[in-house]
């Protein structure tokens, strides 16, 4: 399969800015938390069930889901990478 090392190297891309957008939205939520506690209080940023919150929780959950696609897609990659295999049979065979 000609584009399976280009088709891997997108995954690694996209691996790597997930991660970093997870550890992103990590550091926000701590910062919201080290304001509050700053102030004498929890910051209303980083209070459950606000929207920021919930928010940048959003944003961490999307990045795990996007690890699973890309690991699905690792899978078909690999399956359709073995039918290279198949392809060459068939044609050897005249099929």
């Amino acid at each position: 399969m000609q584009t399976a090392q280009d088709i891997t190297s997108c995954l690694k891309n996209i691996r790597y800015y997930s991660e970093k957008i997870a550890a992103l939205s990590k550091q926000q939520l701590e910062l919201d938390w080290t304001q509050g506690e700053q102030e004498g209080k929890v910051g209303k940023y980083s209070m459950p069930n606000s929207i920021r919150f919930e928010s940048l929780a959003c944003i961490a959950s999307a990045c795990e889901w996007l690890d699973i696609y890309c690991s699905n897609i690792e899978a078909n990659l690999r399956t359709a990478e073995n039918q290279d295999k198949v392809f060459a049979k068939e044609v050897s065979d005249g099929i």
